[in-house]
């Protein structure tokens, strides 16, 4: 390792704590100390896989170590990353990383720095890689191009002990980069295998022209599919204008037992005319009698699914601010919602007590305990009213997890989109009534129920 053709590689330091990393080989064996292999690892940071693409993370993860793409050894406990495994070029069974080439390239007179590549190609009759060495020169000259090739081969058998088995000396602007000054070996790869290193490029007016005719086509493709959700957005509103009115007068004036079923019924009618039937898993997991049921919250639509699909009545808490809005207000008054002010300390503790007195009355408690709803997808950080509620009444807690309707109106969004809805009712938790640390626990199991169900990420990580 200390020869003058020795690489140097820096080092990346050793696991943080909670995190482990091997280096192994192409059957997934550890490798030695000083051996490249690729490089897995595995901590609480690391991700599930790909959503909805078990392919893919079934090349990702192996037996929970995650393949970082990168390659590399380990030395005395630290990490040393030698390159990327996609980049890396197999010539005669030999491992050869483009880096060092492309370093010895672009110190050399005549070419430009930093606008070379290096890659391999596959050679079919042989059964190996061509490598093939890519650099931008601004030299015309039969004679200066000649010297400059002759320069590369030798810098190849300096940096990696074998000439190339080609140079391509292309025109300045070949080499294709990244926004942070990476070479993109993998598109220097596409040009060359295209013939298209060294073509004439198009003026910018016909590239400008280009762009927006492809622009233009992309959106005629996208206008069906647009035009259709705009419709059903406009039909969703017609059918709200249509249902919203006789239901709130008729939950106005009837008598309050028979306030939930004209709810109820609305709900119904508004999601079959809007032609979704929410699909629901678990009603054997709803205990006989009151409970407290907690539900994630990702759009307005939320308690209509729930009022339309579980055995009512449900009693609601509501934000505070509600209680003085004139359409909602009243409704949500009718049929037993308690508001909560959580900006006033004395009024929160109010409605606390009164929604525990319900509880022990047996009513059915139905929280959202993410709170108000967010534009950003995924389970958000829990309050603990609902938990403290069931621990102290001493009733069930159940996790609802819906999935969907934030698809088809999430918080930020004005007009609805066709979807579907499903509902699924999770096992009922027991409270220990070991208050406050046993509310804690009761969240704790709920997250993980709903997690369980949900194709969202924790945001409370």
């Amino acid at each position: 390792a200390d020869g003058e053709d020795a690489l140097e590689i820096v080092g990346c330091g050793r696991p943080l704590p909670g995190f482990d990393i091997r280096v192994v080989d192409a059957s997934r064996e550890a490798r030695a100390e000083r051996q490249e292999g690729r490089i897995e690892f595995r901590g609480p940071s690391a991700t599930s896989g790909y959503l909805r693409n078990p392919a893919a993370t079934a090349e990702l993860l192996h037996d929970g170590w995650l393949d970082s793409g990168d390659l590399g050894y380990r030395c005395d406990g630290e990490l040393f990353v030698t390159g990327r495994a996609k980049d890396l070029i197999i010539r005669a069974g030999r491992n050869i990383h483009p880096q060092g080439i492309e370093e010895a390239v672009g110190a050399m007179p005549g070419v430009r720095k930093g606008r070379s590549a290096a890659f391999g190609v596959r050679d079919a009759a042989g059964g190996t890689e061509r490598l093939v060495v890519v650099t931008e020169t601004r030299e015309r000259s039969e004679e200066a191009r000649a010297r400059i090739r002759g320069a590369i081969l030798a810098a190849c058998m300096g940096a990696v002990g074998a000439p190339p088995d080609e140079v391509v000396l292309a025109p300045p602007g070949t080499i294709r980069k990244t926004s942070s000054g990476k070479v993109r070996r993998a598109d220097c790869r596409r040009l060359y295998e295209q013939g298209s290193i060294g073509a004439a490029t198009p003026p910018v007016w016909r590239q400008v022209l280009h762009l927006a005719s492809a622009a233009t086509t992309l959106r005629l493709r996208r206008l069906p599919a647009s035009a259709g959700a705009a419709l059903y957005g406009l039909y969703a509103w017609g059918i709200v204008g249509l249902v919203a009115p006789p239901v709130w007068f008729l939950v106005a004036v009837v008598p309050a037992e028979r306030r939930w079923a004209v709810f109820r019924t609305g709900a119904r009618v508004f999601l079959v005319l809007g032609g979704v039937r929410p699909t629901v898993e678990g009603m054997a997991n709803l205990p006989a009698g009151g409970y407290v049921l907690v539900a994630n919250h990702a759009s307005i639509l939320d308690g209509l699914v729930l009022a339309a699909v579980l055995p009512g009545p449900l009693v609601f808490p509501a934000a505070g601010e509600l209680a003085s809005a004139r359409v909602a207000g009243p409704f949500l008054r009718r049929i037993g919602a308690v508001f909560v002010d959580r900006a006033d300390r004395k009024e929160a503790a109010a409605a606390s007590r009164r929604l525990l007195q319900a509880a022990r009355g047996g009513a059915v408690l139905a929280f959202f305990p993410e709170g108000t709803m967010s534009r950003v997808p995924g389970l958000h950080p829990f309050r603990m009213g609902a938990f403290v509620v069931s621990e102290e009444a001493g009733l069930p807690l159940v996790p609802v997890a819906l999935r969907g309707t934030g698809r088809i109106l999430r918080g930020d969004r004005r007009f609805p989109r066709y979807g579907r809805i499903e509902v699924s009712i999770t096992a009922p938790l027991i409270p220990a009534r070991g208050g406050w640390p046993g509310a804690v626990e009761l969240r704790t199991a709920a997250r993980q129920a709903l997690l369980a169900e949900l194709d969202e990420a924790d945001l409370e990580v």
